[in-house]
């Protein structure tokens, strides 16, 4: 069950014909917020549901379900002149939405579903933007001090407040046909066969450098699932991390299949994930991917706190070293780095052949 967050005065209305929902901007944000979709369809079965979005993460909501209209916000591109920014909130005025729901604390979510007119207008009252909505939810708080919560339930608090039914935490991601073809001819590619053991790593972190986990630890992981299960490595990256994936590569005792170089988005990444066996990364975007995929995922934690996570670990098992200064939050770690340094690899290998134990190793005996 969600833990709610507060207790918003409910404030009625017809239901909604046409409602608009502000998704956050990070991946695993995004994908955390996925049972917000399933929960308002669900409650309103009949509206027309559009979902506004940042362009590069659009495609982690491609072919779901529960959405009708994916309006993009391309603030690198065509919308990053003031004159495109603005023809793109004319155009969200000239959609006449009656209900919005904000993910994004911020102050300009609120200001941009205001000055588009929809007539309601959700959210967190927070950032000094109480005014700007038509049903100002108070953040969770311990006294005075913001209470951390994980996402999850931070998100589905928002659809209690408007009385919805399902409120699930399942997070969920789709694929389509075309995708997981490409998924498929990249790994056909790279030698992969049908019933190999492909074990997905995501070594990179767009955080920040602080959550980053040693190189060449990852890679004794790597070889030791090679030795023991046969194990192909899948290399989870972002077309600015190549350096990353060079680097890990000379340490492996096997070529892997690597991303750079190949005609890959988010939709074939979701698909790569969820042909993979295993997962093992930092806690990065491409976790919370394959935890909506259903599949086991190593979770290395340094800097940052587990509890805005802590939701769905059924087949997760997080690895962490204990010290004084973590978590701190920080990108960059002003001293030594020692929640990372101290990590030895053996525990990463351990909770990784835990998991290959649990889930795939037993189903097939």
């Amino acid at each position: 069950m969600v833990r709610h967050c507060g207790q918003p005065t409910l404030v009625s209305m017809n239901s909604p014909s046409k409602i608009l929902i502000r998704f956050p901007n990070w991946v695993g944000d995004v994908v955390m917020a996925t049972p917000v979709l399933r929960a308002v369809r669900r409650q309103y079965p009949d509206a027309h549901l559009a979902v506004f979005i940042k362009k590069y993460a659009r495609q982690l909501l491609d072919d779901c379900p529960h959405i009708d209209e994916v309006i993009e916000y391309d603030a690198d591109g065509e919308h990053k002149s003031l004159k495109g920014y603005y023809r793109l909130l004319y155009q969200l005025r000239e959609k006449d939405f009656d209900l919005g729901i904000l993910l994004p604390n911020s102050f300009r979510a609120a200001w941009e579903m205001r000055f588009a007119g929809v007539k309601r207008r959700v959210g967190y009252a927070r950032q000094g933007r109480g005014l700007l909505l038509t049903d100002p939810i108070p953040a969770p708080r311990d006294g005075r001090k913001l209470r951390i919560v994980n996402m999850v339930d931070y998100y589905l608090s928002i659809c209690a407040h408007l009385g919805c039914a399902e409120l699930s935490r399942t997070e969920e991601l789709f694929t389509s046909m075309e995708s997981d073809k490409r998924a498929d001819a990249i790994l056909k590619k790279n030698g992969v066969k049908e019933n190999d053991v492909i074990v997905s790593l995501a070594p990179g972190a767009g955080y920040g450098p602080a959550k980053l986990y040693p190189l060449d630890r990852y890679a004794k992981v790597m070889n030791a699932l090679a030795d023991r299960y046969g194990a192909r490595v899948l290399l989870i990256t972002s077309p600015k991390e190549t350096s990353l994936a060079d680097e890990i590569s000379g340490d492996l005792k096997s070529k892997p299949v690597r991303l750079d170089g190949e005609n890959v988005d988010l939709g074939v990444v979701k698909s790569l994930i969820k042909r993979a066996t295993l997962m093992v990364t930092n806690d990065t975007g491409p976790r919370h991917i394959a935890v909506a995929m259903n599949k086991p995922v190593v979770v290395v934690f340094g800097p940052t706190s587990t509890v805005y996570t802590d939701v769905n670990l059924g087949k997760t098992i997080i690895v962490r070293e204990e010290v004084d200064c973590s978590p701190c939050q920080l990108k960059i770690c002003p001293i030594d780095h020692r929640c990372m340094e101290r990590l030895e690899h053996g525990r990463v290998l351990a909770a990784a052949e835990e998991l290959m134990e649990r889930h795939v190793v037993s189903k097939k005996s």
